[in-house]
Parts: C-alpha cells; structure tokens; sequence
C-alpha cells in the first residue's frame, strides 16, 4: 500500500506532502516548486533527470521546480517520506534566478540536528498536524532555513571550483564535507581523528584537510576547539557546574589540559572568567 497525503497547499506557498508505503510503490509526478525530499524511514528510490537517487532514512534531496520525476520503492520496506515543493518567491536570496540556475541539485544530504535545515525538516516530518493548522508558517519557516542552507552550498561550491574542476566530483565533496563539518558540530566533546574523517568523506586525510580549510576557513582540529571553547563558556555561564566538571564533560582528560586550551582560545583563564 502507498499513500501520498495532501496536508497543506497554495499556490502562492507551495505544498506539504506525508507519503508512507508497506511495500512496493511506483509514484510519478511533477515537482511544482522547488522540491525537498526527505526520507524519515526506508529507503526511497528516485529516477529524474538522467540520474538515478538512492535516499535513505535521514537523507534529502533537492530537485529543481517543473522536474519530472520517478519514485519507487522495494517490496516488503517500509518508507515514510516527507515532500515539500516550496515557491522559490519566498526564498531570501541575493540573485535567486542565478543561484537557483547554478545550485548542485540531485545531492543526497544528511539530515540531523546540527543544521538548521535539519532541525526543520525532521521537525516539519513529526508535526503533520502543524502542517496541517500551519502551513504557510511551516512553509516560510523552512524556506527561511533552506535560503542559509543553498547560500551555504554554492559557497562551498565556488570554495572548491579551483582545486576541482568536475562539477559532479565537487558536488559529492560538498556534500562529504558539510557531514564532516556536522559530524563535528555533533560530537565535538569526544576525540575525533582526522582518518576518522577523512573516512566519511572517502578521501586522503591530506586532501580532505585542504578541502575542509577551504570551505570552513579553519581545520577540523580548530573547529571543534571552538565548539568546545563556545560550549565552555555557556555552561559556566549556568553558574552551576565547577570547571572540572565542564572540563571533563567536553572531553578533556584533566583540567591542565582544558585550562590550557582555554586560555589559548579566550587569553584568560577560567579562573579569571567572570560571567557577564
């Protein structure tokens, strides 16, 4: 059985669809706005444009406005899908007709609490009854997240262009990379090795340290010395927790260490911090 619910649509907005299927499904249709596909559960396969997309739970997907497309899945899955098609008027973008022209549609992106689209996609797919009552808030709140997002994209796009000239292959390290970064953002409290990350994005450690400093403007050791110096400073601004225990909470062996870091990162020493 497959089911492609209507919750909420305008015309001058877009659309909120919640597709769900226990087996076998075949789905064409036309994308009436800028598309977002995400899958909350299963897998969901999609044929457009020449190309052929796996998407799989926690993954979306951009697709152009006016694209045809195929969907299908296979027998004996369960999927849950959420589609939004959102009127490229509401986006907040500088040049939207040529950044939209340009934009590397097609990319299958994780989805996860570490970016504002994530949280607003996976917040639109446990609220259809929000969907439903608010739509065009839905709609224009997550068009306002996917402008960042697709801004962000084309930056690092444009980031790459010189070190990699296939269109395709730069789409794909954009796409590793802003894991990366977001696999940071996520886990920064714990000890990460740049092999380990290298590993996601599926290439040398050297390459992806120069990619990473190219698209971010700092190496992934830097980053997550600022999430933890960033997440130091609001845990103390709590009042509530002695610096040891901060220390230890963000993955430092002893507070030597994370006194060290501390005064590198803020030139004063916790001791000396005084909560505004």
């Amino acid at each position: 059985m497959f089911t492609n619910d209507t919750y909420y649509q305008e015309e001058k907005n877009g659309c909120i669809k919640y597709s769900r299927s226990t087996d076998v499904f075949h789905y064409r249709n036309k994308t009436r706005g800028l598309a977002l596909k995400y899958v909350a559960k299963g897998t969901e396969y999609y044929d457009v444009a020449n190309r052929s997309i796996e998407l799989k739970r926690g993954q979306f997907v951009l697709f152009p406005k006016d694209e045809n497309y195929h969907s299908y899945g296979n027998q004996g899955v369960h999927t849950d899908g959420l589609c939004v098609d959102i009127n490229p008027n509401l986006l907040n973008i500088e040049h939207t007709e040529e950044v939209i022209e340009s934009f590397p549609f097609y990319t299958v992106y994780q989805c996860n609490n570490a970016s504002a689209i994530g949280r607003g996609i996976m917040a639109l797919q446990n609220s259809p009854l929000q969907a439903q009552l608010n739509g065009a808030t839905q709609i224009a709140s997550l068009a306002e997240k996917l402008s960042l997002f697709i801004q962000e994209v084309t930056r690092f796009d444009r980031a790459l262009s010189a070190s990699v000239n296939k269109p395709e292959t730069r789409r794909m390290l954009v796409a590793k990379l802003i894991d990366s970064r977001d696999y940071i953002y996520t886990h920064f409290q714990l000890v990460i090795k740049l092999d380990e990350l290298a590993g996601l994005a599926g290439i040398s450690k050297y390459h992806f340290l120069r990619l990473f400093k190219q698209c971010f403007g700092e190496s992934p050791r830097a980053m997550q010395e600022r999430c933890r110096m960033e997440q130091a400073l609001s845990l103390a601004k709590t009042g509530d927790l002695s610096w040891t225990t901060i220390a230890h909470s963000l993955g430092y062996s002893d507070l030597a260490a994370f006194s060290n870091s501390f005064k590198r990162y803020w030139n004063q020493s916790p001791s000396d911090y005084q909560p505004d």
